[in-house]
């Protein structure tokens, strides 16, 4: 019965509790209700300072482009041009990942080279009643370069153009006044107090139109490529596909940002895919210098012995029952060709100048492993050297990498040896043929036998100087021909809208607020 009792109380009590919080907020509504002026007036005046706000907020702009990143595979689209002599041209391609070339379109020094193609650090603004307008392309009647001022420095002045003339005043540099008022000519150069200003109209400028007001605002060029990577932003939208956006106050500066942007990359990547190309031209154009030096010194010495010893012409020589042993003697300078190219790559491996330096690939080592290893050698020699531009040679990632190049580079010259070895056991099995012909030639005369080791030992040159000449120009049209890495499948667009300032969302927010500021005071 007492357990029956007390659940009986305080269930009543439940209810009375209940019923004190309903009539509370009955009471507070129709205080609500009586007190509807405030609620009219402080809606009214948050809309209206919302209206203020966006009114005072420059809009915002997004631009967005889509480029694809090119396929990774080694390219050959100069073999099909006609002629096998263009048969054997390669483009060295690098192995790509995408996230890698997203990050580096958007590292700093990229961001920074397009700050200074497109002069992001110079801005101009037209002052208004209530924000200033942003002057870019079509809207922008001058432009300006303070010449003589560093990359770390900022300034900032206004500009008045008039009949042709423009009036200078307002001079700020890094954040401290400067007194003064100048004027000069359209497309002149003047002393300011805060350097040599450069002023030049751009072709949207009219002679018959006043500008009374424009602030020029210079940023140190670092703080404006931050300030630019802070707006960028690239996601993956395909397996190579890439999207690109960027929010600026102009519309058509958002959209050049992304071009230039592209055109940067594409620069960057054509760089560093020639710098094998580059490394092979220099080995190639240093054994062309010594193999005609010695080219030189056989022609001397086989027109010497001619003319001491009254000789007939070489091809009547060589004729003398040497038919038999051409076909030995091709075999034989082929494989001469590749022993001599074999040994000089395996020389500029071993050395000390080679230490961070690129293997050249292009050079006439028929043999694939090698190539491969080669081939393997650079792709990581590239990565290291990007990486030790931008940092130390003590970072962790280029000290692994170089205990890498070291067990690489022992593995190019363990399969360079092995393939040095392979040429000489082919060569002395040929010289044994090649023996047999030269017994059939022991009749005759000492002085053609003579003649003919002279005249081998010419061909072979020849034919090596022949061979890395064909190798010189089939690289050098590979480095003219070598394509871009991106497309642009979706060229940059804005649209007519800004993103920014979100108007409705800041109205609904200012509703809201003129709601709740009298609900809470109530």
């Amino acid at each position: 019965m007492n357990t029956n009792e007390n659940n009986s109380q305080d269930f009543q009590e439940s209810l009375s509790d209940q019923g004190e919080t309903l009539n509370k907020i009955k009471e507070w509504v129709f205080l609500c209700l009586n007190k509807w002026y405030w609620f009219l007036i402080s809606v009214v005046v948050c809309l209206a300072l919302s209206q203020i706000k966006i009114l005072r907020t420059q809009p915002d702009y997004t631009s967005v482009g889509k480029v694809i990143i090119k396929s990774n595979e080694v390219s050959s689209t100069l073999s099909n041009m006609g002629g096998n002599e263009f048969a054997n041209i390669e483009n060295v391609g690098l192995k790509l990942d995408l996230q890698d070339e997203i990050t580096a379109m958007l590292s700093i020094d990229v961001i920074t080279d397009v700050v200074r193609n497109l002069h992001l650090d110079m801005n101009y603004s037209l002052p208004g009643i209530w924000r200033s307008e942003v002057l870019y392309d079509v809207s922008l009647p001058l432009t300006t370069n303070i010449l003589d001022i560093d990359d770390n420095s900022s300034a900032s002045f206004r500009a008045k153009v008039e009949n042709g003339e423009v009036v200078l005043s307002d001079f700020v540099l890094n954040g401290t006044p400067k007194k003064g008022s100048l004027k000069c000519k359209m497309a002149s150069v003047i002393e300011t107090p805060v350097g040599k200003v450069a002023v030049m109209p751009t072709a949207y400028y009219n002679r018959n139109e006043s500008y009374p007001k424009i602030d020029v605002n210079r940023t140190d060029i670092l703080s404006a490529a931050y300030e630019y990577l802070g707006k960028l932003s690239i996601e993956k939208t395909g397996t190579r596909i890439v999207s690109i956006s960027v929010s600026d106050k102009s519309q058509k500066r958002a959209a050049d940002v992304i071009n230039t942007l592209i055109a940067v990359y594409n620069g960057n990547w054509i760089k560093d895919k020639n710098q094998v190309m580059v490394s092979t031209s220099l080995f190639i154009n240093d054994r062309l210098q010594v193999i005609e030096r010695e080219l030189g010194n056989v022609d001397s010495d086989i027109s010497d012995y001619k003319s001491a010893n009254l000789m007939p012409s070489v091809d009547a020589v060589a004729g003398l029952n040497f038919g038999k042993s051409t076909e030995t003697n091709d075999l034989i300078f082929d494989l001469n060709n590749q022993l001599s190219v074999a040994q000089f790559i395996r020389n500029l491996v071993v050395s000390n100048s080679s230490k961070n330096q690129l293997i050249p690939i292009n050079s006439g080592i028929d043999n694939p492993v090698v190539s491969e290893h080669i081939s393997n050698y650079n792709n990581l020699m590239l990565r290291r050297n990007n990486l030790a531009a931008n940092s130390s040679e003590q970072n962790p990632l280029i000290v692994d990498m170089d205990r890498q190049l070291i067990e690489l580079k022992s593995v190019v010259v363990n399969a360079i040896d092995n393939h040095i070895i392979a040429l000489k056991h082919q060569l002395a099995a040929y010289g044994g043929l090649e023996r047999e012909a030269n017994a059939r030639l022991a009749a005759n005369p000492q002085q053609a036998k003579f003649l003919l080791s002279i005249e081998r030992q010419q061909k072979v040159k020849e034919s090596l100087y022949l061979f890395l000449l064909q190798k010189r120009e089939e690289n050098e049209l590979s480095q003219a021909f070598t394509a871009y890495n991106t497309r642009i499948v979706e060229q940059p667009n804005v649209s007519g809208s800004p993103t920014s300032p979100k108007k409705r969302k800041i109205r609904i927010m200012a509703l809201l607020i003129g709601l709740c500021i009298p609900a809470a005071i109530i």
